[in-house]
């Protein structure tokens, strides 16, 4: 199996979106799910990815996009997945090594949206 990549004649533009947000707010990020709608917004993101491991129930490997602070990587992760949390945010993936620094979850922060992932760096182990 070869590289996925992104076409160097296709520019990838940058989202009109405001990282530095998430830059100013991982260390209380996951705070927001101890509020009603984060309590729900969880219970309904957990109901679906449960719904996505009985899809694909032969699954072992998880590359969670976005996985900011590791909310939802970790709880992958404490269900048996091998899982790898890809972010932007380089502030989101500091607060994820700080919450789990007992637990070893394999991270990577890539600038825009440029990514290759080849066989030999997947599954980390």
């Amino acid at each position: 199996m070869g590289a996925v990549t992104v076409s160097k004649t296709s520019p990838v533009r940058e989202p009109a979106v405001s990282w530095k947000l998430f830059e100013e707010t991982a260390r209380t990020y996951e705070g927001w799910y101890a509020t009603p709608l984060g309590k729900r917004a969880d219970q309904a993101e957990r109901a679906l990815l449960a719904w996505l491991q009985g899809s694909f129930s032969n699954a072992r490997d998880v590359l969670d996009i976005g996985c900011g602070t590791g909310h939802f990587t970790e709880w992958l992760a404490a269900s048996g997945l091998r899982t790898r949390g890809l972010d932007r945010s380089s502030a989101m993936l500091a607060e994820l090594r700080r919450r789990f620094r007992t637990r070893r979850l394999c991270m990577a922060m890539r600038t825009g949206f440029r990514c290759a992932l080849r066989r030999s760096t997947w599954p980390c182990s």
